[in-house]
């Protein structure tokens, strides 16, 4: 009636229309869950790698801060330790 072949192979009834094998329940499910699988990791995968961006670009922003707050810090110490002996020496002058 419908001019469909059926056909068993590899314990499985398969259905033909001619010579071209008409997909089966099994089979569809079957490519269907490795395209979802396929495109969940791809997905994954970029998510992954848009928040690696992210989290480079923090360090990269908090990096120049400390760097600039360690610029600052290490020019009023060296600026403390310059007046240091500056200091001792004023104190140490005669008439002081």
């Amino acid at each position: 009636m419908l001019g469909l072949d059926l056909a068993v192979q590899g314990g499985s009834l398969r259905f033909f229309y001619g010579i071209g094998e008409l997909i089966g329940s099994d089979d569809l499910i079957g490519r269907l869950t490795g395209m979802v699988e396929g495109l969940t990791a791809k997905a994954d995968a970029a998510e992954v790698e848009t928040l690696r961006g992210a989290v480079l670009t923090v360090l990269e922003v908090r990096g120049r801060g400390a760097g600039r707050r360690r610029g600052v810090t290490s020019a009023a110490s060296s600026a403390r330790d310059d007046a240091g002996p500056l200091g001792r020496a004023v104190k140490a002058a005669p008439g002081a």
